[in-house]
């Protein structure tokens, strides 16, 4: 099964932001990346955090994906059990919906504590600190 760690944060909220998202597959690292965000909430930066990464993850077609993230918000979203209100989060919402359509297997989400997403997390703070 690949795994897709994602994560993303903002240094005050909203404060300059950025992403991060780590994809493995039965423990071999395939691909990372991270990306400043400008101003940004945190739940916007998780947000694109995921997205990228489902991204990563549909130019590979795996057989089966877990995501891992710490964001309790976008992960009860992105699974239904809460509702998007908040309209610039309901655009992201689309689109990470729209990619995980694009991946054509199954797709699982599971939350995570924050210190089980190290890689993801270093990510977003490299990529901060180097525009902050």
């Amino acid at each position: 099964m690949m795994t897709l760690h994602t994560d993303g944060g903002s240094r005050g909220n909203p404060g300059p932001a950025a992403f991060g998202f780590v994809l493995a597959e039965e423990g071999r690292f395939l691909h990372e990346d991270c990306g400043y965000l400008g101003v940004q909430t945190n739940n916007v930066a998780e947000y694109h955090g995921l997205i990228e990464g489902l991204k990563a993850a549909r130019d590979v077609q795996p057989d089966a994906l877990r995501v891992y993230m710490d964001s309790r918000v976008v992960l009860r979203q992105m699974t239904g059990e809460y509702a998007v209100r908040n309209e610039g989060l309901a655009v992201l919402y689309e689109q990470a919906q729209a990619v995980r359509r694009e991946i054509r297997c199954p797709v699982e989400f599971e939350e995570i504590r924050r210190d089980f997403n190290k890689r993801a997390d270093a990510l977003v703070n490299e990529a901060l600190d180097t525009h902050v």
